[in-house]
């Protein structure tokens, strides 16, 4: 994965859906609790000062599910929480990591990892999803690193292109290797890395790979787009092609969560705002 080795948590912010419901009893727990969450890079859909869990909280939590189950829950610190509203929480089958003030804002926030941790790992999408781009004729998708086995069974969905966002470190030759192979059309894009110096003095590379990739929207083809952690090359240049394509910034950054979640929210938006400067011209 691209980016600075020092870690930097994204701005902290309320996404519209496929987050949590936190629950503090007072403003300053809030932020406190609001912060610790956003280190772990937990998406929050609403926050609520309460005393109190109920079950309309749990509705609410619930009303923000779209395509990840495993990001519907509500996060309560300090707050009671009967055995009642526990029971139809599980009824309804919505996770409440709840606890008083025995354990701090961080402790919260790795709990609720651990919690989610387990859960992704149930629920995760373990292959590709193909999204049918509106309008055109094409079927799109996007992951990380491939292997010879994963080529092959991109050959059996019927894939037809596959789009290599790597650096020659990254040994692209294997990914061209499997797709003589399994007789799939390859397009190598070669960047090292997702820095945005890396980004900005690459956009030509990006947009000469990006023209190569529209020239196949008004046909039948199957599209996969991949780096090697599927995340910040994949989703820079898949949002650049999909504004390149004529949709806004808004239907674009839609269709790529609608195709990879976690490519969508985590590709950052220090790199949609490189791709608007730089490479969608």
């Amino acid at each position: 994965m691209g980016g600075n080795s020092e870690y930097k948590p994204p701005p902290l912010g309320i996404v519209p859906y496929d987050g949590a419901l936190v629950i503090a009893t007072s403003e300053e727990d809030m932020e406190e609790l609001l912060q610790a969450l956003q280190r772990k890079v937990i998406c929050v859909c609403e926050k609520i000062v309460s005393d109190a869990v109920t079950r309309d909280h749990v509705d609410k939590a619930l009303s923000f599910l779209n395509l990840q189950p495993q990001t519907i829950m509500v996060i309560a610190w300090k707050a009671t929480l009967s055995k009642e509203t526990e029971e139809y929480a599980a009824e309804q089958s919505c996770s409440i990591i709840s606890y008083g003030g025995e354990k701090s804002a961080k402790d919260m926030a790795s709990l609720t990892m651990d919690h989610y941790v387990k859960r992704n790992k149930a629920l995760k999408p373990t292959w590709v999803t193909w999204k049918q781009i509106p309008g055109r004729s094409c079927e799109l998708t996007v992951w990380h690193k491939l292997t010879s086995k994963a080529v092959g069974l991109l050959k059996k969905d019927s894939c037809t292109h596959i789009v290599s966002l790597l650096g020659e470190k990254e040994k692209p030759e294997l990914t061209q290797a499997a797709c003589e192979k399994y007789e799939i059309e390859w397009i190598w894009v070669k960047i090292q890395g997702a820095k945005d110096e890396t980004l900005i003095s690459h956009a030509a590379q990006l947009r000469e790979g990006i023209e190569k990739v529209l020239l196949l929207f008004d046909t039948p083809a199957r599209i996969l787009i991949h780096c090697s952690a599927g995340v910040h090359r994949t989703g820079t240049f898949t949002y650049s092609l999909l504004r390149r394509a004529g949709f806004t910034d808004e239907e674009a950054q839609e269709l790529l969560y609608q195709i990879r979640p976690v490519t969508a929210r985590q590709v950052g938006q220090n790199r949609i705002e490189i791709a608007k400067e730089h490479i969608i011209c």
